[in-house]
């Protein structure tokens, strides 16, 4: 005999069984759930009458999960009729689970097509809805109104403490940073130089523009000569101009441009 006997004929065989139980063809009585686990109650291995948290008893009185509807089901009554839906979805008024991610732009969990829960990293619950971030300038990502994560950096903006400031107003030669003492690109006229700006014409003398190694353009009356800035009338005394050593651009009084050396050449030197 067993405990989850209810009534035998003899010492070994049962006629009835605990709920819970079913008479098998040994004459034993055996768990509803060893044939089905989502089974609670059973007449026999293949006929359920009551059925576990997340499973429903279909017309076949098999006990079957709610996730073979959908797996984001959790619990429901039959096939058509959710209860519960898994994290991200909700009831919809037509008794299905619907995608909370679809209601709105940022929507991650929520109870209902109008009340949000959760947002992604880019928007905010504000009023259970979510807003995006970068209704404040700069803001890429945050936890909330007040409270940003992440800047956008290529806009020039940085995390400082829970907002996010211009570069270029903690540095006036920042154009992009990470900080507002790291440096990430600089306005005209300054070149990067490690995670700081640096002017120029202070590395390279009559300089304008630069890289971290070279001028690229210099002030009038001076040209690109290699790594520096050299002035055109150390070049050539009547230059007053010019884009190099050879390439005259405008000359001193006395003198005047041959369109075809591209040289300055002085007055005297035209025949009468």
């Amino acid at each position: 005999m067993s405990a989850n006997w209810l009534t035998c004929s003899n010492s070994t065989h049962a006629t009835s069984c605990n709920s819970g139980y079913f008479l098998n063809s040994s004459s034993g009585c055996s768990a509803c759930n060893s044939s089905n686990a989502n089974s609670v109650a059973c007449t026999s291995s293949t006929v359920d009458s009551v059925c576990g948290a997340g499973s429903y008893l279909n017309p076949s009185k098999v006990c079957t999960a709610c996730t073979t509807v959908q797996t984001y089901w959790v619990t429901c009554l039959n096939n058509t009729y959710a209860i519960s839906c898994a994290s991200g979805f909700y009831v919809t008024p037509n008794n299905i689970c619907g995608n909370c991610s679809t209601v709105a732009n940022g929507w991650i969990t929520c109870l209902s097509a109008t009340v949000a829960t959760s947002c992604n990293s880019s928007y905010f619950l504000d009023h259970w809805n979510c807003t995006l971030c970068s209704i404040n300038p700069g803001w890429v990502t945050c936890s909330s109104a007040s409270v940003a994560l992440s800047c956008n950096n290529a806009a020039g903006y940085f995390l400082n403490g829970t907002k996010c400031s211009l570069c270029s107003v903690a540095n006036s030669a920042f154009v992009s940073c990470s900080s507002a003492s790291v440096a990430l690109s600089c306005k005209s006229g300054y070149y990067l130089n490690g995670s700081t700006c640096i002017l120029c014409n202070a590395t390279y003398t009559n300089s304008v523009t630069c890289s971290s190694s070279a001028p690229l353009s210099c002030v009038s009356g001076f040209y690109v000569n290699g790594s520096a800035c050299s002035n055109c009338t150390a070049a050539n005394q009547y230059a007053l101009t010019c884009a190099s050593a050879t390439n005259h651009s405008t000359c001193v009084s006395g003198s005047y441009l041959n369109t075809t050396t591209g040289l300055c050449s002085v007055c005297t030197s035209v025949q009468a």
